[in-house]
């Protein structure tokens, strides 16, 4: 993402709309039916258990759904190490 798509954000949207922050992936996982997990991945990023939000036979692409697992699991050692 360009810098000045990032400067742009906050003065063109409201102070709710813009994200705390931006991380670049491959793509976003779907299900073989072509729906985003979007509920899922938001749950692992909460702290919730890859193996409890979703099951790895309805992704389309499985790489993409690893994606999110390991910011997930980073963001989860990151919270841990501050005590």
């Amino acid at each position: 993402m360009t810098d000045s798509t990032l400067s742009a954000l906050p003065e063109k949207a409201s102070p709710r709309h813009v994200p705390d922050e931006i991380i670049e992936v491959a793509g976003i996982p779907h299900t073989r039916t072509g729906k985003k997990l979007e509920v899922p991945i938001k749950r692992m990023i909460q702290g919730t258990a890859f193996e409890q939000v979703v099951n790895p036979d309805v992704v389309d692409v499985p790489e993409h759904m690893a994606a999110f697992r390991e910011i997930a699991e980073a963001r989860f050692r990151t919270v841990q190490a501050r005590g």
